[in-house]
């Protein structure tokens, strides 16, 4: 926000941006990632405003579906918010990776020549997840498809029950 200086009709900052913080490397591909601005919108008052966000650019970490953003009001908040992400994204990264509750099998990373990387564990009964570019999208399909198999076996182990009875 701008007002006037009295003294020499310049327009005067009177809204004190926050320092930026050191921003944390991307945890895809390790380099720094840039605070840029994603536009500006006019104020009421005939000032604009701009709104910050974080990315990788060389990466393009993270990738949001189109017209999907999240602005912020400042530098700082951007910042702040990428080094969050960055260490949700380690913790997934380097959480470990359950075994296959069908086969009991570790599973590993395969690539998929020009469509990205799944987890597989080799076993014939399970669906592999869509190849990705993005290792945690990968981690995060494997636990999604590693929890969706528990509660198959769970409900399958309860119908046997039942019949067992009978």
């Amino acid at each position: 926000m701008f007002g006037f200086n009295k003294r020499s009709e310049e327009p005067e900052n009177l809204y004190e941006e926050p320092p930026v913080p050191e921003i944390k490397p991307c945890p895809i591909c390790g380099k720094t990632p840039s605070v840029y601005c994603a536009g500006c919108s006019m104020l009421g008052s005939g000032a604009s405003t701009g709104f910050w966000n974080c990315r990788c650019i060389d990466c393009d970490y993270p990738k949001r579906p189109s017209g999907l953003s999240v602005n912020y009001c400042n530098k700082a908040d951007a910042a702040d918010h990428w080094n969050e992400l960055a260490d949700r994204s380690e913790k997934t990264l380097d959480a470990p990776l359950p075994e296959c509750p069908i086969c009991n099998k570790r599973p590993t990373l395969v690539e998929i020549v020009g469509k990205g990387m799944v987890y597989d564990c080799g076993c014939d009964c399970v669906s592999i997840s869509s190849p990705s570019l993005n290792p945690i999208e990968v981690k995060k399909d494997w636990l999604r498809e590693a929890a969706r198999r528990v509660d198959y076996l769970r409900r399958l182990r309860s119908c046997t029950d039942v019949l067992s009875r009978n």
